[in-house]
């Protein structure tokens, strides 16, 4: 999680992006992952970022998870 006082900046996506390009250099075909369905912000930030849904929700106790993936 970015500190409020980043947010909105695109150090996140700087983030995301520097690691999708190290991964990737180095043979890595795709990156997983899995935001909570009740958090709109979170998936939002996925999205924008290249990451696409791959999947049925599953649930985990009192939360609901989405997967999602980005090709690299």
């Amino acid at each position: 999680m970015m500190d409020k006082a980043m947010q909105g900046k695109g150090a996140g996506s700087r983030i995301v992006s520097e690691c999708a390009d190290f991964l990737k250099r180095n043979g890595y075909k795709k990156l997983r992952l899995a935001v909570d369905k009740g958090n709109p912000q979170s998936k939002a930030f996925w999205l924008k970022n290249g990451f696409a849904f791959t999947g049925e929700e599953y649930p985990n106790g009192e939360f609901s998870y989405l997967p999602m993936e980005r090709i690299l």
